[in-house]
């Protein structure tokens, strides 16, 4: 079996089509499933795409998920528990600092950090988890 300079140029042209493909397909995955880290400082919040300065409570509440992904509602409202204010005030209150926390994210880093669902074992209740591949360190 003979070839000639064409067809061994036609078949290494193949086949590196085919690698090169499988490289960039394998390269989209690996950074597609990759975690996105933000890490707490003093007032901010950090990662490779860029700072963004918190409030206190949202610092709170951000530690809160850096010890665990999933919060109970309760555990949240317990930085906002005030004993002056109605359970009504301070409910409000606690849902406009999940609402702007995620409008800051979506800002910032293209994507909400907070989602609300209902718990597995008691539909009643609610469990605030992170957006999926989000992981919160402190510095």
């Amino acid at each position: 079996l003979a070839l000639d300079k064409k067809e061994i140029f036609g078949i290494y042209l193949i086949f590196s089509g085919i690698f090169l493909v499988m490289l960039v397909l394998t390269l989209f995955f690996v950074f597609k499933s990759k975690d996105i880290l933000y890490t707490i400082t003093d007032s901010t919040v950090y990662n490779e795409k860029g700072v963004l300065s918190l409030k206190n409570y949202e610092k709170v509440i951000l530690i809160l998920f850096s010890k665990k992904s999933a919060v109970e509602n309760s555990e949240i409202l317990d930085v906002f528990s005030d004993k002056t204010k109605s359970m009504d005030s301070i409910i409000k209150k606690k849902n406009k600092a999940i609402k702007d926390l995620n409008a800051k994210f979506q800002k910032s880093f293209g994507h909400n950090l907070v989602q609300k669902k209902p718990d597995k074992f008691d539909s009643r209740q609610i469990i605030y988890t992170l957006s999926s591949k989000a992981k919160i360190v402190l510095d």
